[in-house]
């Protein structure tokens, strides 16, 4: 390089220099990914029991498991981008829609009347 550009200053590259005074964040993200991943250990458990059953409730819950189940797959492109704030706005966003489809099912559930 010195050859064929003598006057030109050497520079270290700005994605690596990010990259590497991001290292310890990104090792965070890594152990918080981990233990998210831990604590969703149970969905197998749940899409067996989801399998047996054919009715409308169950092909949405497993609608949601599998949205879950992508989440955990996301890696993101540190260090600008790290996977653990993508998997918390989508897991928000997941939880946001559940909620919200649960308070339509009781809306249209109907009342107990003693």
């Amino acid at each position: 390089m010195e050859s064929l550009l003598p006057k030109v200053p050497y520079q270290y590259c700005q994605y690596h220099y990010l990259k590497d005074i991001a290292k310890p964040i990104v090792d965070l993200d890594r152990e918080l990914k981990t233990g998210i991943k831990k604590s969703l250990r149970g969905i197998r458990a749940i899409e067996r029991k989801l399998d047996e059953d054919d009715s409308e409730e169950a092909e949405v819950a497993k609608d949601y498991l599998a949205a879950v189940r992508s989440v955990l797959l996301e890696d993101g492109n540190p260090p600008l981008d790290l996977p653990v704030l993508r998997i918390y706005e989508t897991s928000e966003a997941i939880q946001a829609s559940l909620e919200s489809c649960l308070s339509k099912k009781r809306a249209f559930a109907p009342s107990k009347r003693i």
